[in-house]
């Protein structure tokens, strides 16, 4: 499997890179000041980022194990990237999947892009939809993008510009961070 550019899908702190394309390696969210790109999902995930940060991968792997989505999702970006761990893509795929079936957005964001660019999964519209549409519940800033982005362009779902504006708007409202600007430029665009 072929993930050619799966690495610039791992952020963590997703809405605070430029866009299009991701760009930042896992990190702690202490520094972020935008709601809408963290996530807190409580002691195991503060747990995972400090065995992730330590380079602890026998005790995150153990965390992973034991069904902790932050682990997993961690996990998967180690084994993507042969952090700390022998590179193996099929195992980083199956804890990325199993993070993103336990609602850990950024997991579910990924899985859209990956959906999307045909990158780790066969190329799927509807299916990146899908899973940008569960990132997206979560609040998660740069998953509402995507979304608002497919419904403005017909990707894999009926096009509906309320339905994009609606979003594009979400964002200028919450966000703090680039995903602002791009959302009150799509807005001007979409005004003209």
């Amino acid at each position: 499997m072929q993930w050619a550019s799966f690495l610039t899908l791992l952020a963590v702190c997703v809405g605070c890179t430029s866009l299009p394309r991701l760009t930042s390696l896992p990190h702690r969210h202490s520094h972020a000041v935008c709601p809408c790109c963290t996530w807190r999902g409580g002691e195991s995930t503060a747990a995972a980022q400090d065995l992730h940060e330590q380079g602890n991968v026998p005790e995150l792997a153990a965390l992973a194990e034991a069904g902790a989505a932050e682990a997993q999702y961690l996990l998967a970006v180690r084994l993507y990237r042969g952090h700390g761990i022998e590179q193996d893509v099929d195992r980083s795929t199956f804890w990325l999947r199993q993070a993103a079936f336990q609602e850990h957005p950024i997991a579910q964001f990924v899985m859209g892009e990956s959906y999307a660019r045909g990158e780790g999964a066969e190329r799927d519209e509807r299916q990146a939809v899908r899973w940008y549409q569960l990132a997206a519940a979560h609040g998660l800033g740069r998953a509402m993008f995507a979304l608002a982005e497919s419904y403005r362009l017909g990707a894999g779902v009926e096009p509906d510009r309320q339905q994009a504006r609606s979003l594009y708007r979400r964002l200028a409202d919450q966000s703090r961070c680039e995903l602002r600007r791009h959302a009150l430029r799509r807005l001007d665009e979409m005004s003209e």
